[in-house]
């Protein structure tokens, strides 16, 4: 993955990132936000694994911790991922839900902490945090204290919220980011972006926007503008539903096996 090669759009999209997240890190404004909007496909994640490859050398993102969030285990895969692209960089990479210890008392600058967000923001009947890494235990080094820590030490912390559409802006997940997180800059990536900033954000620097055209990734390969989707469904369409889907796939695997004996010597089924 280290390897791969930009495509056009991607490189433009990284520059224009790069740029926008060093002027909001930096802000006057206690916290700002920067939206990533493009399409499923588009290699959300090598771009902006190539944004923290290349803050690594800005002095002015030197002190950021990054705490990145995705619902499921889609964090353990953004980890692996970004693993191997930054391999090589200067970057702490931690999954939350196996240092839950945090043997250190804050976070060192410039480590990427992935955790999967629809599991934090939990709480008990008495209102309080209650998943293992945000509760109160005996040690007092949950992921709370150490976030506290780590502000008091200056740095500053930059959430990314990667796809957790469904749950980041409910009330507990709201509650947990400002009251607990404090982030300087949250980045949303997402194909369907919830957070939008205003004209008037925009305008006083407290936010920003950076969108791919789907034009330009489908331009690039990298997907299709059009799909056909359940092809010549029509033909059967008058059966009960579940015939009609299972006759139209027997008739397109048909197909499919004429084509391949007509054109390949090998016997695909």
């Amino acid at each position: 993955m280290s390897k791969f090669k930009l495509k056009s759009f991607q490189e433009t999209a990284v520059v224009n990132l790069v740029k926008k997240i060093k002027k909001l890190v930096h802000s006057k404004h206690q916290t700002t936000k920067l939206v990533f909007k493009s399409g499923t496909g588009s290699g959300k994640t090598i771009m902006v694994a190539e944004v923290l490859k290349r803050l690594d050398s800005e002095p002015v993102t030197k002190d950021c911790v990054y705490i990145w969030t995705s619902k499921g285990g889609l964090h353990e895969q953004s980890y692996d991922k970004l693993a191997d692209y930054l391999k090589g960089a200067g970057y702490n990479l931690i999954v939350a839900d196996k240092y839950i210890d945090y043997t250190d008392a804050e976070l060192p600058e410039k480590t990427i902490l992935f955790v999967n967000w629809e599991k934090v923001f939990s709480k008990d009947k008495d209102g309080n945090w209650s998943n293992i890494l945000t509760r109160e235990n005996e040690s007092g080094k949950n992921i709370l204290n150490v976030m506290e820590a780590t502000r008091a030490a200056g740095r500053n912390v930059v959430l990314i919220v990667d796809e957790a559409h469904s749950t980041y802006l409910g009330e507990n997940s709201q509650e947990l980011v400002q009251s607990e997180i404090k982030p300087k800059l949250t980045l949303e990536i997402s194909a369907t972006p919830l957070l939008e900033p205003t004209a008037a954000e925009v305008a006083k620097g407290e936010a920003d926007w950076e969108e791919v055209p789907f034009g330009k990734v489908a331009a690039s390969g990298l997907i299709k503008e059009q799909t056909v989707i359940n092809h010549d469904l029509g033909s059967v369409a008058a059966k009960a539903p579940n015939e009609m889907i299972l006759e139209a796939a027997m008739n397109q695997r048909e197909l499919m096996v004429q084509h391949y004996a007509a054109h390949s010597k090998k016997d695909i089924n």
